[in-house]
């Protein structure tokens, strides 16, 4: 049920991406967006769909540039289908953001994985545990950019069902 939130991501995402316009359009492009914002004015992180460490990455970036991309959207009432056929609706933006915060401990984890040495066993199992325990259906969401914690009763059912599948 977030697929269709993440399809709208990748699209947006896509259009900055293949869209010179987008980005540096005199005063309403995304960069300048970005820096009435007061983000830094970098290309948004598109993932690919078999990483899902990279969709924590698109959907983080997108939760960082949400009112640059909030701003573009008002100030670009004409922009091309590529951005407003996968503009963000409220919903869109809450499933999104909480699902940068379910997937954050796992990207963390997989980084830490990654090290430059082959982990042993001792830092995979407890690493792997820790994740299932983060991912139980009643274990609150801490938001890493905030540290707000989203109890249970708060997190969106798509997001809830997505979290169960994980």
């Amino acid at each position: 049920k977030i697929a269709a939130t993440f399809e709208k991501g990748r699209g947006m995402i896509g259009y900055f991406n293949s869209s010179n316009v987008g980005y540096n359009e005199e005063g309403v492009g995304l960069h300048a967006c970005q820096k009435s914002a007061g983000v830094p004015q970098n290309r948004l992180t598109q993932d690919v769909k078999t990483r899902w460490r990279s969709t924590h990455s698109m959907t983080n970036s997108l939760r960082i540039n949400n009112e640059a991309l909030l701003l573009y959207d008002i100030r670009c009432p004409k922009a091309a289908k590529g951005f407003t056929e996968n503009r963000h609706s409220l919903d869109d933006w809450q499933i999104n953001n909480q699902s940068v915060a379910v997937l954050a401990p796992l990207a963390h984890a997989s980084q830490y994985l990654e090290g430059k040495k082959y982990p042993t066993s001792n830092l995979v199992i407890p690493s792997i545990y820790g994740c299932i325990e983060l991912l139980a259906e009643d274990t609150p969401i801490q938001q890493p950019w905030d540290k707000k914690v989203i109890t249970p009763g708060d997190v969106r059912p798509e997001v809830k069902e997505a979290r169960a599948s994980l």
